[in-house]
């Protein structure tokens, strides 16, 4: 404070003035009509003067800066950031270092921002695209029919296989099977109360029973007993190969292979079917015999 006080009083004996001793040195930063400026290292007139000027030269003073006489030394005589507040916020090199700064402090945050996105996305990308199927392996996927899923006929509203007489998931039942009767591999019985015990066989309506290899009963109370035979109607019954038995009560025998047989009389009984007259033969009996027919 001693040397100041006459490095003060030596300066006003030859007309110096307005240092601002008592003026403080302004902080790092300034906020003024809701700015924000920053201060870079720059030196109030106070500071310029306390630090570039030795007190070895108190009294020895003859010009400041080049000027002689009276002088008013203000911030820009020595390029320095000047002390009042409003001369700081409007001059030119300040906010010229203001706006440098601003800018490449933004400039660092987003390119440290973007490289942050990016290494984000990157990851995300990285770890979408590795949770996706190969294209090779899609495909196969796709051509794949052995259910991979192991989805269910119930799941898809479809009806489901059944254990057949080999416990294979084989065939299929729609309505009732008889209890206890032997199913057939790849049977379909479909009705009430039905039998279809032989491969391939079919038994459809009630009551009825398909038990020749792919045989085919439909109706009430038939049996297609043979190979590829086929019985329909009421009480019908098919039992030689390749045989079709239909109408009311009709039979084909078991040695008449390729036989029809038509039966429209009632009064034939369970007993006392119609029956077919040998191998390849067509027999019809419609009611009241040749009178049946028009």
């Amino acid at each position: 404070m001693f040397i100041k006080s006459l490095f003060a009083a030596a300066l006003a004996a030859i007309g110096f003035s307005a240092f601002g001793f008592d003026q403080p040195a302004y902080d790092a930063t300034y906020t003024t009509n809701g700015i924000t400026y920053a201060q870079r290292g720059g030196l109030g007139v106070k500071d310029f003067v306390v630090t570039n000027i030795d007190a070895s030269a108190v009294g020895k003073v003859k010009s400041v800066n080049g000027r002689v006489g009276d002088v008013v030394l203000d911030a820009a005589a020595v390029n320095a950031l000047p002390d009042d507040k409003d001369e700081l916020v409007s001059n030119d090199n300040f906010k010229e270092a203001v706006v440098t700064n601003a800018l490449t402090v933004a400039t660092t945050n987003r390119v440290a921002a973007l490289e942050t996105a990016t290494g984000n996305l990157s990851s995300s990308v990285y770890s979408l695209a590795s949770s996706k199927a190969d294209k090779t392996e899609l495909n196969s996927h796709i051509a794949n029919t052995d259910n991979p899923h192991g989805v269910t006929a119930e799941q898809v509203g479809a009806v489901p296989f059944v254990a057949d007489k080999y416990g294979n998931k084989t065939a299929v039942t729609i309505g009732s099977r008889i209890h206890g009767g032997e199913i057939g591999e790849r049977s379909l019985a479909n009705g009430y109360e039905v039998i279809a015990s032989e491969h391939s066989s079919h038994a459809e309506g009630s009551d009825t029973t398909a038990s020749g290899y792919s045989s085919h009963a439909e109706g009430n109370g038939t049996t297609a007993s043979a190979e590829f035979s086929h019985a329909e109607g009421s009480g019908t019954t098919a039992s030689g190969y390749y045989s079709h038995a239909e109408g009311c009560l009709s039979q084909t025998k078991e040695d008449d292979i390729y036989a029809f047989a038509w039966n429209g009389d009632n009064s034939k009984t369970e007993e006392d079917p119609y029956k077919s007259h040998g191998p390849g033969t067509f027999n019809i009996n419609p009611l009241g015999g040749l009178d049946g027919f028009y």
